[in-house]
């Protein structure tokens, strides 16, 4: 009987902590569904109180997902940058075999492999089949020529003599108002992709090198004025997007290692080619001399090995997914620096930059054009920035841990009056009722004693 009587007590002390705490809260709703006496009010505030918990939970949960859907906004600026750098820019002919000895060796390598009729040739037709097969079996031959010469056993000076020096070619060079001299320039063997009498232009960032793909041809006859922006990217590292920025996890990739070889300045691009060579030799047993080095192993200079070398390319580039076969060894750099470019073009030279120009070319003992060979092969280029500065495009993140707090704070206080400081009411609560269960026990156990 006595310990019946203790527990309605407890029940009651327990029931009148919970009441008063209800009836103190600062949350909305709570305490009037308890004061109120009448039932269709309680029904009422109870069916309000129940929307607003609907309406604040599938907000709440908005907020969230918001937040882990790491999204982010895109901030362009134009910075102010006096003096600014330079790109370096790379000069390159567009034809591949263009001296006498060049054309020497042409013929001696395509002799040496039976190669007497590119355009009907069994080999290519059945080992390169394409829709226009006349117009690939020449890329294919200029391809194949291109491997030999690039040979690393050739020395230096036997690639130089394939092609023009800068002597041959360029007349004059000016940087501001300073000449520029050849020995500014280095020689650089990258991958040739036209037929035409032209040359090629690409701009690039001085830390790294030069992508052959992109850039502008330089016509002969013409003027071209060139127009270039400098942007720079900051994008968010993981998990805002793909890019990282703690490498250290790769340098243990001989591909990673072996980019950072070949420039001081990381890029995935870069580490791609490097990347496709490792696939090229560990499938045909030998190297592409035109793709960034790996490591030296023999290059594919057969024609057997051509054929390998075509149908892996093609398996690597068209059938893969690149970023995913290399993710273990080419991270996504979050910061990258690019050039922009347009360009213009009108007529050149008029007749009096002609005898300009012969007159020069007869003063400096250049080599003997006539007039004719410099109206129809000269060609003149400026190049300049649109505007001294650069463009940065910034990436910040949406939703930040700080905008996520004041979302559900303001969701909470909004529909049910929650605020930071109601979570101390439960501990309170909790406190309370500790207390209660403490002193049911202490009087509990006295009453004991004082039975025995």
């Amino acid at each position: 009987m006595h310990t019946e009587t203790n527990k309605k007590i407890l029940r009651h002390k327990l029931k009148d902590s919970f009441h008063d705490w209800i009836l103190d809260s600062t949350s909305h709703g709570f305490p009037k569904i308890f004061k109120s006496n009448r039932t269709v009010l309680k029904v009422l505030w109870v069916k309000g109180l129940c929307v607003s918990l609907g309406f604040c939970a599938f907000l709440v949960y908005r907020a969230i997902t918001d937040y882990v859907s790491f999204e982010v906004t895109t901030s362009i600026r134009q910075i102010d940058k006096i003096p600014i750098q330079f790109p370096a820019i790379s000069i390159c002919n567009s034809e591949t075999f263009v001296t006498k000895k060049a054309i020497e060796f042409a013929n001696t390598i395509l002799s040496y492999n039976n190669i007497t009729d590119m355009f009907n040739s069994s080999f290519f037709s059945e080992n390169f089949k394409q829709k226009y097969q006349t117009a690939f079996n020449i890329i294919i031959v200029n391809y194949y020529l291109r491997l030999n010469a690039l040979n690393y056993d050739r020395t230096k000076e036997e690639r130089r003599s394939f092609g023009f020096e800068l002597k041959d070619f360029m007349l004059s060079c000016f940087v501001g108002s300073q000449s520029c001299t050849f020995r500014r320039f280095h020689l650089q063997q990258i991958d040739s992709f036209s037929q035409s009498r032209s040359f090629h232009l690409t701009f690039y960032n001085p830390n790294t090198t030069v992508n052959s793909f992109t850039g502008i041809n330089i016509l002969p006859k013409h003027l071209t004025n060139v127009i270039i922006k400098e942007k720079r990217i900051k994008k968010m590292p993981y998990p805002y997007s793909e890019c990282v920025n703690d490498h250290s996890d790769f340098k243990k990739s001989e591909i990673y290692q072996a980019t950072l070889n070949i420039s001081s300045y990381y890029s995935s691009d870069l580490c791609y080619g490097v990347c496709y060579q490792e696939f090229l030799i560990s499938k045909c047993n030998c190297s592409d001399p035109n793709r960034p080095f790996f490591k030296k192993v023999d290059i594919c200079l057969s024609l057997e090995k051509l054929a390998c070398e075509f149908k892996y390319y093609i398996e690597f580039y068209s059938q893969k997914d690149v970023k995913k076969s290399c993710s273990d060894h080419c991270p996504l750099e979050c910061e990258k620096t690019y050039y922009d470019y347009s360009h213009s073009l009108s007529e050149y030279p008029t007749d009096i930059q002609v005898r300009k120009l012969s007159k020069m070319i007869e003063e400096n003992k250049w080599v003997n054009y006539t007039e004719a060979d410099i109206r129809n092969n000269a060609a003149s280029v400026y190049i300049f920035y649109d505007r001294l500065g650069y463009e940065l495009i910034l990436e910040l993140e949406k939703v930040g841990i700080v905008d996520l707090i004041s979302n559900i704070g303001g969701i909470l206080g909004l529909f049910i009056g929650i605020s930071i400081l109601s979570f101390a009411e439960l501990i309170e609560i909790f406190i309370e009722i500790l207390f209660v269960l403490f002193e049911n026990h202490k009087k509990k156990t006295k009453v004991e004693k004082i039975g025995q």
